[in-house]
């Protein structure tokens, strides 16, 4: 079942599996690989490399796409090892109707 995520700056809705693909579409542009190596389990740091320089790029590409701020993630709350982690980070930014962490898992 797709979740809504609403995209603030359009003023619809999109779908959680929308905004996975994006984050994941991100992170295999910055690492030059096929979109379809980048699972939703996978570990950006320990699976896929993703250095903090391919962090912060990968980020842009995401603020490019979704219009949020790539600073904010830099907090403690904002933490993230997964390509998941970082989808609900995203979804979480751009007003997703997220209702905990099982829900997330669920939607793999």
């Amino acid at each position: 079942m797709s979740r809504p995520v609403f995209n603030n700056d359009a003023q619809t809705l999109i779908a959680w599996e929308d905004v996975g693909l994006a984050v994941r579409k991100a992170i295999a542009d910055t690492l030059e690989r096929p979109v379809e190596e980048i699972l939703p389990e996978s570990d950006l740091e320990k699976d896929l490399g993703l250095d903090s320089l391919a962090v912060i790029q990968a980020s842009i590409r995401i603020e490019e796409q979704f219009h949020i701020p790539v600073l904010g993630w830099g907090t403690p709350e904002a933490t993230f090892n997964t390509v998941n982690d970082l989808t609900a980070l995203v979804a979480s930014i751009r007003g997703a109707a997220v209702s905990g962490k099982e829900e997330q898992k669920s939607c793999q």
